[in-house]
């Protein structure tokens, strides 16, 4: 039996989709007021998170599997974009939250704005995510 390999989709990797995430973040955190050292520091923090969980979970091997497999049925594989979109927008929420406790800012930015920027980055990763139904 032959074995196939998918390489990792352009502009899809680990480091570009964290990459376009802390941007996102970091945008939102700046917009907020919150000066641009501790933005940048919960940035890369939760860089981290979202890399961990990431290569645990070995969402670029994943991303390029499900985009570059033949599906005979263009609904069912954009149906496992959106599943996928879905699941692998849940641990950018999850570390985003997570380095948002773990910095200084709940003391310093309303609780609501916080919220809104762990939900932002989670709609913003689950529309990048499915932008793969595009790709071909």
């Amino acid at each position: 039996m032959k074995s196939i390999i998918y390489t990792p989709i352009k502009g899809f990797t680990h480091q570009v989709l964290i990459d376009e995430v802390g941007n996102f973040v970091y945008r939102q955190f700046l917009d907020l007021g919150i000066e641009p050292k501790l933005a940048e520091e919960t940035v890369y923090s939760m860089g981290s998170m979202i890399l961990s969980a990431f290569q645990k979970n070995t969402v670029e091997h994943m991303i390029a599997l499900y985009v570059q497999q033949p599906e005979t049925d263009n609904t069912d594989r954009n149906a496992s974009i959106e599943g996928m979109a879905n699941e692998y927008s849940c641990f950018v929420i999850d570390a985003v939250n997570e380095a948002i406790i773990d910095s200084p800012l709940p003391d310093k930015v309303d609780h609501s704005q916080l919220v809104k920027i762990i939900n932002n980055s989670g709609e913003f990763f689950f529309n990048k995510i499915c932008e793969l139904k595009d790709v071909s």
